[in-house]
């Protein structure tokens, strides 16, 4: 009967750590590595529908969630949000296109205004990504060689690989 209680009780652990982890691999590691080196304690990527500056109700209640979930954690701190347009982010030297700024601009602070007005949040920062160069980066102290080589922040710039019509909201505890 014990054998059986301690069987069961390893198995449910078991199917919970894999629950866990199988959440977590929805975040590329890329985005997992670069948010650990901004220096943020959660991380979650949510989808815009294309062409639209809000976010619908079901990304909503998944971003309510997450802030939940976070605040169990501990105590919020800081929250920062990167916006993308609907195009890929190029890591060629190319122009910011006008109407990707514009677009992510508008993401970004629905966004923020959903986070601080609607979820009561403080101290959120929110960063257009489709804006040249990559403004996250500007924010990151390491040296070429070290850090930045392991976490492939490839051309200087860092969330390079994040699909299109993207919101990375990072949260900082204390």
């Amino acid at each position: 009967m014990i054998f059986n209680r301690i069987t069961m009780l390893s198995a449910l652990a078991s199917v919970t750590i894999f629950n866990s982890l199988a959440a977590e691999a929805l975040i590329s590691s890329e985005i997992e590595a670069a948010s650990k080196l901004l220096g943020a304690n959660l991380v979650n990527e949510f989808t815009f529908d294309e062409g639209k500056t809000t976010l619908d109700e079901q990304t909503r209640a998944e971003v309510r969630s997450f802030i939940k979930e976070a605040s169990k954690r501990g105590e919020i701190t800081e929250v920062k949000v990167a916006v993308w347009a609907d195009k890929e982010y190029s890591t060629e030297p190319t122009r910011e296109q006008p109407a990707d700024v514009k677009l992510s601009e508008a993401r970004a602070r629905s966004m923020r205004d959903y986070l601080t007005q609607d979820l009561a949040l403080k101290n959120v920062s929110s960063y257009n990504m489709s804006e040249r160069p990559n403004p996250l980066f500007k924010n990151i102290k390491v040296s070429r060689g070290t850090a930045s080589e392991s976490y492939s922040m490839n051309n200087d710039y860092i969330f390079t690989r994040v699909n299109k019509s993207k919101a990375v909201i990072m949260i900082y505890l204390r």
